[in-house]
């Protein structure tokens, strides 16, 4: 499955070639009805194929080649059958991506220069990359939680065995004073504990930076006392990307883990989506790194200005041309794009449902900002 990095480097490849991109919504569980999918697609390829015979008639042989391709492949067993979606992308030179997918974008075929991507970018949104870490005072647990599925990746555990429990027939070893009631003991072993704690925390946090990889999202659960200390040592661009699940210890289950890590996972990214908006409805507002709405979002796309791309899924629903015009732009110009939800998708929808980030400043833009929330 394609990254938003990699989904802008194919959108670049692929710029100026006609594409034949099908979405499948996957195969029912029902086995009554695991043939829909089948009708679905073929639905929408004769949909699109009477489109390009009535608008495009000179694309009729190129359309046909690939339509040949995308049913060999079927036949050979790349299906959606057993996944929530499935996407492929098919040029004259064959099929340039194909992937399962564990979010439903639906049923889409669309032909045209350059892939459709915009589908894509639901997929993005719903399938969080997590990093997912249990500790306590004796060991840790890493793991990925990657297409919905909990991938263990590391087990750190602490090298220290004290018995801390006084024994009442043991004899004082020489040059070593038990103490009342074995009190200077426990404070020895416990602090060896704390210490050992420390040194496992700080092995965990160089472990998390070592495996984290751009714009995952870290939650931590486990021993709700460590978790904050454990926060603590994470870079601070690590930092800001992480939070704390207090009902995960260490006994959840596989299925209750990935489940609350992806719950946390989907709040943070809402509440950076939200910071987003209004940092670009801010410097909107000051002409200055940002622009509102579909016309000067446009604008700067044509100047080559925007760094980030901002939609919402109202936008592309009632606006379809007009998005995926917007998006391939971005797309081709480097620029990350992101699909928003939550409160950040009230407020953009507001403006239009777009906004864009710029790498440069506007001059002499009309936006007009209303400020109010």
């Amino acid at each position: 499955m394609l990254t938003s990095q990699t989904l802008a480097a194919l959108e670049r490849a692929l710029h100026g070639e006609q594409v034949l991109t099908v979405y499948v919504a996957g195969a029912a569980r029902d086995p009554a009805e695991r043939h829909v999918w089948q009708r679905r697609l073929e639905s929408r390829l004769r949909d699109e194929a009477q489109r390009v015979a009535r608008e495009a008639p000179h694309e009729h042989d190129r359309f046909a080649a690939c339509l040949t391709t995308l049913y060999d492949e079927l036949a050979a067993g790349n299906d959606p059958a057993g996944a929530p979606g499935w996407v492929m992308m098919i040029t004259r030179r064959g099929v340039q991506h194909t992937a399962r997918l564990p979010v439903d974008t639906g049923t889409v075929v669309t032909w045209q220069q350059g892939p459709d991507t915009v589908p894509y970018l639901h997929v993005l949104r719903r399938d969080l990359p997590v990093l997912l870490v249990m500790t306590d005072q004796r060991h840790a647990e890493i793991a990925r939680i990657r297409h919905g599925a909990l991938e263990p990746l590391d087990t750190i555990t602490t090298d220290v065995d004290i018995d801390i429990t006084p024994h009442m027939g043991d004899a004082p070893r020489q040059g070593f004073h038990a103490g009342t009631r074995g009190t200077a003991r426990t404070d020895v072993a416990q602090r060896a504990w704390r210490d050992a704690t420390e040194h496992l925390l700080r092995d965990v946090a160089a472990r998390i930076t070592r495996l984290d990889e751009s714009g995952e999202w870290v939650v931590l659960g486990g021993n709700t006392q460590l978790l904050q200390r454990l926060r603590s040592m994470l870079p601070p661009r690590l930092a800001a990307r992480t939070d704390t699940a207090a009902s995960l210890d260490m006994t959840a289950s596989a299925a209750d883990r990935t489940r609350v890590a992806l719950d946390a996972a989907l709040a943070m990214r809402a509440a950076w989506e939200m910071d987003r908006v209004v940092a670009i409805e801010n410097q909107a507002a000051s002409l200055a790194r940002g622009v509102m709405g579909p016309a000067d979002t446009e604008r700067a796309l044509e100047r080559a200005q925007v760094s980030d791309l901002i939609v919402t899924e109202r936008f592309v629903h009632e606006h379809p041309a007009e998005a995926r015009a917007l998006i391939r732009a971005a797309l081709a110009q480097g620029a990350d794009v992101l699909e928003v939800d939550g409160p950040a998708r009230a407020r953009l929808d507001a403006h239009g449902g777009v906004a864009a980030g710029l790498r440069f400043p506007t001059e002499g833009f009309s936006t007009e900002i209303s400020m109010s929330t």
